[in-house]
């Protein structure tokens, strides 16, 4: 309990951040996005128990872009939102599904190279938690914290006056750090008894994301 109170105390300064930074910005969008990648997990246990899993992820939530159109040099691009973190293969686990919540923040430097087109490139740094059961042992909980950083790059379109999109794809490595407790065992592949494990699962994911954004102020 103590952890997800912390996390969305976490997240909820994160969107406050978000808020003021559209207040402070010249001529920013704010809006939705999907997101959806592939790529592939390495998990692995305390007791030395190691399995790779094929990963997928989708995902659907809030943007934020502070320089979405003009030839300023450089722009903060967030995106705060729900994912499914697939986990396909590799053990007994079969499937494992896990939903959450992942904050990507994405600091990127360009500019125009028409007027109606914006591309910028540079780091992203992620932050998630998601929780879930693999789908052969339902009484087992997994929780994992994950922190990610990889480059990205970032194409904005404008789509009318107001209207903005924004493509966007990248890599991303993620460390996730947790654990899983209840009814399997890595020893025995199924459920007689109950167990806690702590994993660490380093995630190598290739993504993409659209972005559908409305200006909030007047450009320069």
């Amino acid at each position: 309990m103590i952890v997800k109170k912390t996390m969305a105390v976490f997240y909820v300064l994160f969107i406050v951040t978000c808020f003021f930074s559209v207040m402070k910005a010249h001529a920013a969008g704010l809006g939705l996005y999907a997101s959806g990648g592939r790529g592939t997990a390495d998990w692995s246990t305390r007791d030395d128990e190691t399995f790779k899993k094929s990963t997928s992820r989708l995902g659907v939530g809030l943007a934020l872009d502070t320089n979405p159109d003009s030839d300023r040099l450089f722009n903060y691009n967030l995106n705060i939102g729900y994912e499914r973190f697939s986990n396909h293969n590799g053990n007994a686990w079969k499937n494992l599904d896990l939903n959450g919540f992942v904050v990507r923040n994405a600091f990127g430097f360009g500019g125009l190279i028409t007027p109606d087109v914006r591309v910028w490139f540079g780091p992203q740094l992620s932050l998630s938690w998601f929780e879930g059961s693999p789908d052969s042992f339902q009484d087992y909980t997994i929780r994992l914290f994950g922190i990610g950083i990889g480059p990205t790059l970032g194409v904005n379109f404008n789509a009318g006056e107001h209207m903005k999109i924004v493509l966007k794809g990248g890599y991303q490595f993620t460390g996730h750090y947790g654990y899983g407790q209840g009814r399997f065992s890595h020893q025995t592949n199924d459920a007689s008894s109950q167990h806690k494990y702590y994993y660490d699962a380093g995630e190598k994911l290739f993504y993409v994301a659209v972005e559908f954004l409305a200006r909030t102020s007047k450009g320069n």
